[in-house]
Formats: structure tokens, sequence, C-alpha cells
């Protein structure tokens, strides 16, 4: 039968060689199948196979120099490194021939690791290793995808909630507002529906209810000046008329409504400010 010399110990066949006085020359390659420090091949390839002296033939032997070894990027697991950036690329460079990606799931995305870098390595970063090892890759898919939520009308706790749910950022301001009740969103900065990501910044604005002012008492004061700043204020003012005996009143606040310390909304639901009636004193004399 044909005998290939294939595996057996090239120290032991070398000296065989030698003995029978046969010249080869030697070379070296990987071999997944053939241990280190045996024979891959030869040429002439089987026992038996005649080479000629007179033509100065040497046997060609190829020795195994093992199974070829490769080795871990060192910085896989950096986001910001190059190889980070491109895991799987990276460990194809570095010569590994199997790398397999778990699929994709919920559990792949994530809010600190980017899109396209590493989650987890089944292996050691910078370990020297068979290049036919299979390493196991888990990629991030980076922040999932959410659908804004409705939450105008919502008390901010339920607004708060709902965000929180979905993990994103909320940024509070509060505004006066003449219909919507205070504690309430009165508007959002993304419209409902639209998509975001985990880690998305929403901008909040709820309600501090209508606003409101403490009314100044105005008696007594000239009734011009007390017009003016009530219309400062953002009222609307109604001046009538009451007759006076004593001319030292005339053109003075008489009375006014409602009266001075009263809390008094600035607009009505419509947002048309509210009218404030004020009595003036009309000398006769």
């Amino acid at each position: 039968a044909v005998c290939p010399i294939t595996n057996v110990k090239w120290s032991d066949y070398e000296s065989l060689l030698k003995i029978s006085d046969i010249e080869y020359e030697v070379s070296e390659e990987y071999s997944d199948s053939v241990e280190e420090g045996n024979i891959i091949s030869t040429d002439p390839a089987n026992v038996g196979d005649r080479g000629s002296k007179r033509r100065s033939q040497k046997v060609k032997v190829v020795v195994s120099k093992g199974v070829r070894q490769a080795t871990v990027p060192a910085d896989i697991l950096d986001a910001t490194s190059a190889s980070g950036k491109d895991p799987i690329n990276a460990l194809k460079k570095a010569g590994f021939d199997n790398v397999e990606q778990t699929a994709a799931s919920d559990d792949t995305y994530s809010i600190d690791v980017p899109q396209g870098a590493l989650l987890s390595l089944s292996v050691d970063p910078g370990a020297t290793l068979p290049h036919n090892t299979t390493i196991t890759v888990t990629v991030s898919q980076g922040p999932k995808p959410v659908t804004m939520p409705d939450i105008v009308g919502k008390t901010k706790d339920e607004a708060q909630q709902a965000l929180d749910d979905l993990r994103l950022t909320t940024n509070w301001t509060e505004s006066f507002d003449d219909k919507i009740p205070q504690g309430q969103v009165i508007s959002a900065s993304v419209n409902n529906g639209d998509t975001l990501h985990w880690g998305d910044s929403v901008d909040v604005v709820v309600s501090k209810g209508p606003e409101t002012i403490t009314l100044p008492n105005y008696v007594g004061q000239k009734a011009s000046d007390a017009k003016a700043a009530l219309e400062k204020l953002g009222f609307t003012v109604k001046v009538s008329s009451q007759l006076t005996l004593d001319s030292n009143q005339d053109k003075k606040v008489a009375s006014q409504d409602p009266v001075g310390g009263t809390e008094v909304r600035l607009r009505d639901e419509n947002g048309i400010p509210t009218t404030i009636t004020l009595k003036m004193y009309s000398s006769l004399f």
C-alpha cells in the first residue's frame, strides 16, 4: 500500500536521511492538524519513492510549526480605540478565523456602550491563542429606540415616571398658564409619537397655574397714578366718577373693586386681562 511520509517526528526522520546519505532541504509551515515538529509532507511523498542522486535531487521536507497563533488586541474593549470601534474586523485582522457574534436582542442595547463596540468577549484581551479558537462577541446596538409618550396634561410625577421608564433625561421648567392647572404639563420639546433613544433629553414645561397678583390699596391716591400702575401690571382699568364736596379729594381714588389686598388673576382662561374698577372723586367746586 502507498505509505505517505506525514505526521512523523522530523528529528527521527532526519536521522534516517543522514544515515542513508540522502540530501534534503527543509521548510516550515503552520498546520492545524500536524503537531509542531512533525512532518507535514515530503517530496517525493511516499516511502519507497525513488530519487536521483545523479541529478542531485533532494528530498523536500515540510515541517509543522504547529497551529498558527494570534493575539487578541489588548484595547479591544476600549470603545474609543480603533480596535474597539470595529472589534470583529480587528479580531480578523489579528488572524482569528472563527469569530461568532451573538444575535441582537433587547439585551444588546446599551446606553453606555456605543453602537458597534463590544459588550462582552469570550476571551481575554491581549491573550495569544490558536487562530482557529472560537471567539464569541456581543456587540452593542447602542441606545435603544423608544417612542415619545403623550405627557401633556399629566402631572409632573406622572410625566417623570413615563420618561424615566424610557430612560430619557428630563429638563424641567415652569410657566404660568391661564388654562392648565398648577402641576400639570403644558408642553414638551418632543412631539408625542416621535422616535428617541435612551439617554436623549426632553425639555418639559410645567404649569404654575394662572398668574395672580395681590392688589395694592390705591384708595386716596391720584386716580391717574393708580390707573397707570394697574395697567403696568397687566390689568384693564375702568374708571368711574363719584361726586364730592371736598375739593382736596378731587381726582383721587374713592374706592376700588376688588379691594386692596385681594389676590386676583391677571387674566381669565381665554387670556383676557382682568378688569379693575376704580371710583374717582370729582369735586363740584
